[in-house]
């Protein structure tokens, strides 16, 4: 469903409100990735530290830690795009 707002019959304070209310929602969930993807890659650390302290491989799980980083970075590019 497509609804249309007709701004013309708002005051200009009011025609921001909407827009400025959808960029700090968005700007929150890209916090929130951004906190996500920090707790992800400190418990992928700790993982491969067990790993390693029992003598087991540690390539999966720092592949797996190079795709957290490289996602890290995206949520960032997003979040300081936003």
């Amino acid at each position: 469903m497509d609804v249309r707002i007709n701004w013309d019959r708002f005051p200009y304070r009011a025609k921001m409100e909407p827009w400025t209310f959808l960029v700090r929602q968005h700007l929150a969930e890209a916090e929130q990735h951004v906190a996500l993807g920090k707790r992800h890659i400190a418990r992928q650390v700790e993982i491969i530290d067990e790993l390693a302290r029992a003598g087991h491989d540690t390539g999966l799980a720092l592949d797996v830690l190079d795709s957290y980083r490289q996602l890290q970075v995206s949520h960032l590019a997003h979040r300081d795009h936003t």
